[in-house]
């Protein structure tokens, strides 16, 4: 069903809730359906136009001059398929969304999603180069975008407890990869995404840097302390089984290879889905956690919640351990022997390599 168009109220916020004319704001709406060339003239032709209108038809205006450097600009600050929706979306849809405000409701969710994330980046990159009262107007007028932008269609954290089948599918998806033919810090990846739910980089930074993070043990689990930064997204803690916390220590035991590619390559040589992992993490933790409990374990909550939890870090240890029970009770019978398998072949493959000669 078609959002329905914004009221006139609506589109009154969208410039300057105290200034912006009645005239301005009628015409808005009968030029909707207009190329952005028509929206550009006839708003320009507004006697009374508010300078917060002005401004953001001025960044419609230069915006194709400013594309190129705004494309060195994301591909500098993040990563490459963020950097790249940024700047396509910017590019196609930019000066629709910034000279016709109801643009973005006829949008699909996703695609007004990343519409949003890359006029914030947009936003940024004005800002960057001196362009402040700009910068300072697409920030208003993005929170007036937000309201008109398509909704998701609302599935609540917990009710993947009741869905059986992602848990059902992450498990499949461990157990085909460990027992696989996959080298031991494939394996790994895969069973750190299943018992953590953390995001791709998270899982490398967590394997790399195990070592010298902070931990604390609590009869069974280790609570590691990650404060990994990725300016969006934040991972501050999160929980794995002692089994899994010895798995990764013979990484460094053995000092093993984790290279920054090692789940993007699990993901496509092995079919390691990440995302899938994570909401299989946010099902079984749901029946004995809260939402934001198992948001803080997932990287989703801002540093005042964070430290609000971390004063019960022990006890979601312990209701961690109860959720993942009969996980771990198969991690320690029957995945982490299997995994171990690839652990010795490297050691066989080293001790079977001749050693160099004296003269190398």
């Amino acid at each position: 069903m078609r959002r329905p168009d914004p009221s006139l109220g609506e589109l009154r916020g969208l410039a300057d809730p105290k200034h912006v004319t009645p005239y301005l704001t009628a015409n808005l709406t009968s030029q909707m359906n207009k190329t952005p060339q028509v929206i550009y003239q006839h708003l320009t032709m507004a006697e009374n136009a508010t300078p917060s209108v002005s401004l953001l038809l001025d960044i419609a205006k230069r915006l194709p001059s400013l594309l190129e450097g705004f494309r060195e600009y994301v591909h500098s600050r993040y990563r490459k398929e963020t950097a790249r929706h940024n700047y396509n979306y910017i590019r196609r849809h930019g000066q629709q969304a910034l000279t016709n405000p109801t643009y973005i409701s006829k949008l699909t969710y996703k695609q007004a999603r990343h519409l949003l994330l890359g006029l914030a980046a947009l936003r940024d990159y004005l800002a960057l180069m001196g362009m402040r009262e700009h910068a300072e107007v697409l920030d208003s007028y993005l929170k007036q975008l937000r309201k008109l932008a398509p909704k998701p269609t609302k599935v609540k954290l917990l009710e993947y407890e009741l869905d059986k089948s992602i848990i059902e599918k992450a498990l499949n998806e461990v157990e085909r990869i460990v027992k696989s033919g996959a080298a031991y810090t494939t394996k790994l990846a895969a069973l750190t995404a299943f018992f953590t739910g953390l995001r791709e980089p998270e899982i490398v930074y967590l394997l790399q840097n195990y070592p010298r993070l902070r931990k604390i043990l609590e009869d069974g689990a280790v609570i590691v302390e990650l404060g990994f930064d990725r300016r969006s997204k934040k991972a501050w803690v999160t929980i794995i089984p002692n089994d899994l916390a010895e798995m990764i220590e013979e990484v460094h035991r053995h000092r093993l290879s984790i290279g920054m590619n090692l789940v993007k390559d699990a993901r496509d040589r092995h079919g390691l889905h990440v995302s899938i992992h994570r909401k299989s993490h946010a099902a079984i933790l749901g029946p004995f956690m809260s939402e934001n409990e198992i948001k803080l374990l997932q990287g989703k909550v801002g540093e005042i919640m964070v430290k609000h939890y971390t004063k019960h870090l022990r006890e979601l240890a312990r209701r961690y351990l109860e959720a993942y029970k009969e996980y771990i009770e198969k991690l320690r019978t029957e995945w982490a022997r299997a995994a171990l398998l690839s652990m010795q072949v490297v050691e066989q493959t080293r001790r079977d390599s001749p050693l160099p000669s004296a003269s190398a």
